[in-house]
């Protein structure tokens, strides 16, 4: 069930990176003041961030620090940091997709502390979080311009 909803979530992703790759150059980094994390591009990547973290460092004690934003240009670069995080989640969902409720204790290094969370937990934080900036994102495209697709899971 995990894997299936993620696989909804992919959907709607590739349909906001292919919303960017319509973009004028220098739209996808440009930072729109007080709204989202700074550009869509940034959004974008803390996205993928908050799936490095939660995923990989917490449930599966990864040592791979989260990716750097300024490593990031270009809408293929994104393509290519969440296929990243598409393969991390398909290792997470092979391992523990069929015990939900499992906990997971990780560490949160900003917190001096070790916290314990289900996998349901963990993958609906990532998947929900993912839609809160997805909105924001489209937001930030209509400020610059464009006309938002519809990135819903149900689209019309």
């Amino acid at each position: 069930m995990l894997a299936n909803q993620y696989a909804l979530i992919q959907g709607s992703r590739e349909v906001v990176i292919s919303f960017c790759e319509g973009f004028k150059e220098g739209d996808f980094i440009l930072p729109i003041d007080d709204f989202g994390r700074g550009s869509i591009r940034d959004t974008l990547v803390h996205i993928a961030n908050v799936y490095e973290f939660w995923i990989g460092h917490f449930a599966m004690q990864s040592l791979r620090a989260t990716t750097e934003t300024n490593l990031i240009r270009t809408t293929q670069d994104i393509r290519n940091l969440f296929s990243a995080v598409d393969e991390m989640v398909e290792l997470f969902l092979q391992e523990n997709s069929h015990r939900p409720d499992e906990r997971i204790v990780g560490e949160i290094p900003s917190l001096h502390a070790q916290k314990e969370y289900s996998v349901l937990q963990l993958m609906t934080h990532v998947m929900t979080h993912e839609f809160h900036h997805k909105g924001q994102i489209m937001t930030m495209g209509r400020m610059l311009g464009y006309t938002p697709p519809d990135a819903d899971v149900i689209r019309f």
